[in-house]
């Protein structure tokens, strides 16, 4: 390429950038977002475990004794610890569908969760 052709180029990026930051200024003015209350990223976890234990039927809140969402790099890790001696598979599939429930009214805003067992 030649030269000319080389900064023909560059001036058409050029204004195609300015263009574009003429519409971001615009549409900037026309619809002003609030800046955020904080910078720190929100940190919903609490409201999903919430969520999930109170959605749980009462004999299976019964048999857990904590549940913690914890964010994950592909899913959310939802944590269960059960009262000692209580926790059996009929009450991790319970949980499981509770989940699963959730997701699909859109309660739990997170794309995927993966239930394990703690101790």
């Amino acid at each position: 390429m030649s030269k000319s052709k080389d900064k023909e180029i560059i001036n058409r990026l050029f204004n195609v950038v300015a263009k574009q930051q003429q519409i971001i200024t615009k549409l900037a003015q026309v619809n002003p977002m609030p800046p955020p209350n904080s910078l720190e990223p929100q940190n919903f976890t609490k409201q999903e475990a919430r969520a999930i234990l109170n959605a749980l039927p009462k004999q299976v809140r019964a048999v857990v004794a904590d549940i913690q969402v914890v964010p994950g790099r592909d899913s959310n890790v939802v944590k269960i610890k059960y009262v000692p001696g209580k926790g059996s598979a009929q009450v991790f599939q319970a949980i499981q569908q509770t989940v699963n429930k959730l997701q699909q009214q859109n309660v739990l805003p997170g794309a995927s969760y993966t239930l394990t067992e703690v101790a």
